[in-house]
């Protein structure tokens, strides 16, 4: 089971109702998020889905390394691998080398790739993650992310999508 990294990022997808980043922020503490984790895995949860928001690692690594935590992550790179792939491979294999399982290229950067046709940046960093040796795949808001890749058979791993709808004043 995936535990859904968003509000422990305080990234809430709360629409027009802008307070909520912020009360989110507030409550979602450090300690907060330890607690969250291990009451995940006491029930079972045993992967967490998350990006890398500012502290994220320092939050993950101290909940494993220090206090025996023992959710996997499966992680999104928020570098750009088209404007810069050095940079996202870099990222990367840090991410790897402090214990990630999984990588995903996060859903904001392959929605705007397929928007301005380019699946192969997508594929690039698909074969960036592998190549650091832990499974990668695809993270998409729009379907037209996941169909694009499957059309041109990006050798993603796995897909990780939203399901929302786009129904209020300031959706898409």
């Amino acid at each position: 089971l995936l535990l859904g990294g968003n509000l422990l990022t305080h990234f809430t997808h709360s629409r027009d109702l802008r307070y909520v980043y912020n009360l989110t922020a507030h409550y979602n503490t450090d300690e907060k998020i330890y607690e969250t984790m291990a009451l995940a895995e006491a029930h079972g949860v045993n992967t967490l889905s998350i990006h890398t928001a500012p502290r994220v690692m320092d939050i993950l690594k101290k909940y494993r390394y220090e206090r025996g935590g023992k959710i996997g992550w499966i992680i999104c790179s928020t570098n750009q691998v088209d404007a810069d792939p050095a940079a996202y491979r870099k990222h990367v294999q840090e991410l790897v080398a402090d214990g990630t399982e999984a990588i995903y290229l996060w859903g904001v950067v392959s929605d705007r790739l397929v928007a301005e046709g380019k699946v192969d940046m997508i594929a690039r960093a698909v074969a960036i993650a592998k190549e650091c040796g832990v499974p990668s795949g695809v993270g998409a808001h729009d379907l037209k992310a996941i169909v694009e890749c499957e059309k041109q058979k990006v050798n993603a791993d796995f897909y990780i999508k939203t399901f929302h709808h786009h129904n209020y004043p300031s959706g898409p």
